[in-house]
């Protein structure tokens, strides 16, 4: 065409080619077959619709946390300088609104899914598509290779159709269509551009992925080359040989004009593949190539990759070109197994694509693919009706997802450790998995991971890819060299990292199908712990959207906006040499969830999480778990592997944790812990049942009750040495704060008597053996000392280790009362002993002492007896305060009274007089306080109160039951309702449509009538009109006849006159 125009090649290439475009203008070889669509403008990224922070991985200080939905309580599980994926800071978060299918399914008007109705269909590979893939791996390696592509369709041989579908319901259940994001407790998860290439193995970096046929001057548009005059083509020459062996198959299938956009696969195949060929052939791990082999224990790559050899045929039909065989593998590829379309079917707009792969060009697979997963998430998860099982969407690689995130969940057969170390995808080790089929201990472990910690293990942070480790843990600038290069691709970086930096940021993942434009937005900053980092309050960053208001409505846009945004949002995902710096976490790293945040998810979803943690943990209790692993409602479990921190500070070890009283929390891995050279003495956490109970479940009752109705129990408590500042062994008695035993309205005991501070995760006294020292900056968090624990240091003793010994000498035996007095304030004795201070009412009474002050007289050494025999009879007197003796606590203040008036007139030391004063106002608050208890009064037997929860809690329980099954009856009875409304409004808009047929086949009819008669009359007017002309024809023939005859009859007359002339001239010249 280029040479036609210009025979003699006087004219330059620009010109040449500016010709050739124009000729191109407007004209279609294949002319109406396919819609044509132009490709992506090239356009330049306006820096004003997106900022890029210059650090994407910063250190701020953070205090993380854990939630237990059950508790409704958050424990501080470590404090200190943290690593976070920017955009995002420790700030406080507008209270969210659910929108996730599981919290709506805990009404009982939203609709289950169908029974024994599957989530999705997994794509398998056709008839003839194993050989076919078996000879391309082999003959076409090095282009697959260097497309990028060469793992994912070897992988593509498998059949995973044996895949449990069990998890699939609870990763839509528990998706965000706000965020594109999966709630796994109180974090969220989402599937990564890193993770998705890790499991299938598809690209990240490359050419911008779209499907669409170009026009004519794009298909055949030229560009100057030095190899040849004419230009070379700019899209392989190859595309518009698959486009016209497309067409030609259609039209041999006899395809209508509005099935033209897709063909069948096994058509598709057939006009590439022998018959021979067509078998629908078996892929073993052990075997991939089908070259016979027995089973050995691992493989070799003469098994696993073996080259080409002349004995191997191509299954390709006599006289296929081997480029057009190539690509229509790689459009067959692409439509069953990374975008795939309803029944299997080839997308005509694909084989740009596959052209562009066929030539080695390496696209962006896994932002497209991603595109795809989330838009079908968001629709199944809003979907009301909840059908979801002709989904089409590549399923395998989110259940290799969910494997890498969640151990346990399935359960998979020996694997290859050749495929592992040469980093095949993921999805290779799914052959022939197992996995659970409860779907309620699936939905327990999303609402509540802990509480399944036995079976299933949350996984943050998975050993993905071959990361060069010499970059871990530094920072790693992108920019761009002197050369006009991108750093991330050159100076011994790995194109690896490049796609890791990728996966990192947030943007918008963006799918291009002919005018269609579909966009999803992509935040990883809010899954970082999946990155190795801590988890911070996450902003949104992402671009804006030129001439866009809804992302959700980008059809109603004019397609010139749609393409031009398109082609800004891939360049903002996939650019490079930004001027930034990022960091690769080491594998393992120690990550978090910041206290801000956890009390955001607090605000926003508790109750939904509470309600299905506590209705799906007695459904899993209902199914029997195995012995030694099974719950108890009635009794607290203890954790195991307290203290143990791994990299993703998952919840380990048994199972239900006790509703509204707090658990010991593991020790925090790096917490800023001072040393202390003094002997310390260890706590053990109070275990009070499980219960929504009340106090009444503590331990104090049980020691003030006689002991002769309930055996008496030590009173486990002793405090750290550390906790107790230095400045208490100085102060008076009238400075201490004396606890209640009886716990508030609403609390337990246990928070009662240790009261802790958000910011704090120790139960008093805890201490751990393998603390580390804290982090840079960490030492200025000041550590949390609540006020209890003035009450009772236990110490050695600063300056006495005993009691007076006139205190200490009487045989008489100390009851369980006096007891607890020494545990409580006996080091305070001490302490009163040695100030001399005068003490009136112990810090937080509300009420004026009865216990008169006493000036003693000048001591008299005649007095000693009698007073040694009052102090005696005092100790006595508070010796016999019990709980079951009221008579001893209502006679306490007049007979101490007279007690130490007696020892002022016998002329006591001040200083004892003082400490018995003391000793005596002590004892009255707590004979205040016992007399408070209404336990004391009413004389009700723990046992008694525990008997009384438990029938209660079995009653609450029955209601809980009916209650659920009123639920789920009223669920279904409106699901009922539901599709009988649905098939009496399909009936209704039968009718319609039936009488809107009816209505205008009449109106047809009648316009057909009129026009029958119209065209009646024409034709009488035409029969009129030909009986005249055929009359006229008749005359005219007969006038033509009749001048015929008369015109032989001159010529032949004409020809006699020429003969007598003749005759009569030869006569003439005779004469002569």
């Amino acid at each position: 065409m280029i040479d036609g125009h210009d025979p003699h090649g006087t004219a330059d290439m620009a010109d040449r080619l500016e010709q050739h475009e124009e000729m191109l203008r407007g004209r279609s070889v294949y002319g109406e077959f396919f819609v044509r669509s132009s490709l992506l403008p090239h356009s330049e990224l306006d820096p004003s619709v997106y900022e890029d922070p210059a650090e994407w991985v910063t250190t701020i200080k953070l205090q993380c946390g854990d939630y237990n939905p059950l508790e409704s309580s958050i424990a501080q599980v470590s404090s200190g300088m943290c690593d976070v994926l920017e955009p995002a800071a420790d700030t406080v978060e507008q209270v969210g609104h659910s929108r996730l299918l599981s919290h709506r399914q805990l009404q009982p008007t939203t609709p289950e899914w169908p029974r024994d109705s599957p989530v999705g269909q997994l794509s398998k590979p056709a008839r003839g598509y194993v050989p076919w893939a078996r000879y391309v791996l082999r003959a076409h390696k090095s282009v697959l290779k260097k497309a990028g592509i060469y793992e994912a369709v070897y992988a593509s041989m498998f059949s995973f159709e044996s895949i449990p579908h069990s998890w699939m319901k609870g990763v839509i259940e528990f998706w965000d269509p706000t965020t594109n994001t999966c709630w796994v407790g109180s974090e969220e998860l989402t599937m990564t551009l890193w993770e998705l290439q890790a499991v299938s193995g598809l690209p990240i970096f490359g050419r911008r992925y779209e499907e669409c046929i170009p026009p004519d001057e794009e298909l055949f548009r030229r560009r100057p080359s030095n190899k040849s005059k004419r230009g070379e083509l700019i899209l392989p020459t190859v595309l518009p040989a698959a486009l016209s062996h497309y067409r030609r198959v259609c039209k041999e299938a006899k395809l209508s004009r509005r099935s033209r956009a897709t063909i069948p696969m096994d058509i598709w195949i057939r006009s590439f593949i022998r018959e021979d060929e067509l078998s629908q052939a078996t892929v073993f791990l052990q075997d991939p190539f089908g070259l016979g082999v027995q089973y050995i224990e691992d493989l070799s790559e003469e098994l696993a990759e073996p080259f080409t050899d002349i004995g191997y045929m191509s299954p390709a039909l006599p006289g296929m070109s081997e480029e057009l065989f190539l690509v229509g593998f790689l459009v067959c590829w692409l439509c069953t197994f990374v975008l795939p379309g309803k029944g299997g079917a080839i997308r005509c707009n694909a084989l740009l694509a596959a052209s562009l792969l066929s030539y080695g060009e390496r696209l962006s697979l896994a932002p497209v693919v991603l595109n795809k997963i989330f838009r079908t998430f968001r629709t199944i998860s809003e979907d009301h009706m909840l059908d979801g099982h002709d989904t089409v969407l590549p399923w395998q690689y989110i259940y290799a997802w969910v494997h890498i995130h969640i151990q346990g969940a399935f359960s998979c057969l020996e694997y290859p450790s050749y495929f592992s170390h040469r980093g095949y995808p993921i999805i290779m080790q799914l052959l022939r998995a197992s996995s659970t089929l409860e779907q309620e201990r699936v939905r327990l472990f999303f609402f509540a991971p802990h509480l399944v910690a036995d079976r299933f293990r949350l996984v943050h942070q998975p050993e993905l890819g071959s990361l060069p480790s010499n970059l871990m843990g530094v920072d790693i600038p992108d920019d761009i060299d002197r050369h006009g290069r991108y750093t991330l691709l050159f100076k011994g970086r790995s194109l690896q990292v490049a796609e890791y930096f990728i996966s990192m940021r947030p943007g918008w993942l963006c799918y291009r199908y002919g005018q269609s434009v579909t966009l999803e937005r992509y935040q990883p900053n809010r899954t970082a712990r999946q990155f190795g980092l801590s988890q911070a309050t996450a902003y949104e960053s992402l671009p804006l959207l030129p001439g866009v208001t809804d992302v959700s409505g980008m059809n109603t846009v004019p397609a010139e906006t749609r393409m031009y945004v398109a082609s800004l949002m891939w360049i903002h995902l996939l650019r490079l040499g930004t001027g930034g710096r990022f960091r690769i976490a080491p594998p393992g790293s120690l990550t978090g969830v910041s206290y801000t945040r956890l009390t955001w998810v607090k605000l926003s979803y508790a109750p939904f999480m509470e309600h299905g943690a506590r209705k799906y943990e007695r459904r899993v209790r209902s199914l029997g778990a195995p012995r030694g692993q099974r719950s108890r409602r009635g009794s607290a479990q203890a954790r195991t592997s307290e203290g143990r921190q791994n990299d993703q500070h998952a919840t380990e070890g048994t199972i239900s944790s006790p509703s509204r009283v707090r658990t010991r929390e593991p020790s925090p891995s790096y917490a800023n812990v001072p040393s202390s050279g003094r002997r310390r003495v260890r706590s053990r956490p109070m275990e009070p049942p499980r219960a929504s109970a009340d106090w009444t479940a503590s331990p104090l009752p049980q020691q003030l009750l006689p002991q002769d109705e309930v055996p008496f129990d030590s009173y486990r408590m002793s405090v750290d040495a550390r906790h107790v500042p230095f400045d208490d062994y100085e102060r008076g008695f009238s400075s201490m704060h004396i606890p209640s035993p009886i716990p508030e309205a609403g609390s337990s005991f246990v928070e009662t008597l240790f009261p802790t501070d958000p910011s704090s995760s120790y139960w008093p006294g805890e201490t751990s053996a393998a603390r580390e020292s804290p982090p840079a900056g960490g030492s200025g968090v000041s550590e949390y000392t609540p006020s209890f624990f003035e009450l009772a240091p236990v110490v050695e003793a600063p300056v006495i280790d005993s009691p007076p010994a006139y205190f200490m000498d009487s045989s008489t035996c100390m009851n369980s009362f006096v007891f607890l007095f020494y545990h409580f304030f006996f080091v305070y004795i001490f302490k009163i002993h040695l100030s001399h201070i005068p003490s009136t009412v112990p810090e937080g009474a509300d009420y004026q002492s009865e216990i008169f002050c006493h000036i003693p007289r000048f001591p008299d050494t005649r007095n000693t007896d009698m007073r040694d025999q009052s102090v005696q009879f005092l100790r006595e007197v508070i010796s016999r305060l019990h709980p079951g003796s009221p008579e001893s606590l209502d006679q306490f203040m007049n007979t101490a009274n007279a007690t130490l008036g007696v020892l002022a007139q016998v002329g006591l030391e001040s200083e004892d007089m003082t400490y018995l004063e003391g000793l005596c106002r002590e004892a009255e608050f707590y004979v205040r306080r016992l007399k408070s208890l209404s336990i004391i009064r009413t004389r009700v037997l723990l046992p008694d109160l525990r008997e009384k929860v438990r029938i209660r809690r079995e009653a609450a329980d029955a209601a809980h039951d009916k209650f659920t099954k009123s639920a789920d009856a009223m669920r279904r009875y409106n699901q009922r309702s539901a599709s009988t409304s649905a098939e009496v409004d399909k009936l209704s808009s039968k009718i319609k449509n039936l009488w809107r047929e009816i209505r205008d086949s009449i109106s047809c009819k009648v316009d057909l009538q009129a026009e029958l008669e119209g065209q009646t009359r024409i034709i009488e007017r035409e029969r009129n009109r030909y009986q005249i002309c055929h009359r006229a024809l008749q005359d005219a023939e007969a006038a033509l006849t009749q001048a015929s005859e008369e015109l032989h009859v001159a010529e032949t007359e004409y020809q006699t006159l020429a003969e007598i002339m003749s005759q009569l001239q030869d006569l003439q010249s005779r004469l002569l």
